[in-house]
């Protein structure tokens, strides 16, 4: 029987309810606060965007990490590297560029 832990996110003044299955409940504050800390190093950079921008910014960023990382070893993720690396950029680019209006 799986235990489901419930941990609650606070971004931008709202309270998410987040769950997880089997204790992980501190790998998932953990992931939290890493998110977290990209959303607060953007709000820095653009302060006066609308949160919506930063979320989605914050979100393509940790991907592009993840997406470098899973290059940099080898992983078989199914997908074509060139294709999602160029609509990351792009994706990042056009973003970048709104929040600099």
């Amino acid at each position: 029987m799986s235990n489901i832990e419930v941990y609650k996110l606070e971004l931008f003044g709202q309270d998410f309810s987040l769950t997880t299955k089997d204790g992980n409940k501190e790998e998932l504050r953990k992931v939290a606060d890493y998110y977290r800390k990209k959303i607060e190093e953007l709000l820095k950079k653009f302060p006066n965007t609308p949160y919506l921008n930063i979320a989605v910014l914050a979100g393509l960023t940790v991907t592009d990490e993840l997406y470098n990382l899973s290059k940099s070893k080898n992983t078989n993720f199914v997908f074509e590297e060139k294709k999602i690396d160029e609509i990351l950029n792009e994706a990042i680019k056009q973003l970048e560029f709104s929040l600099t209006l």
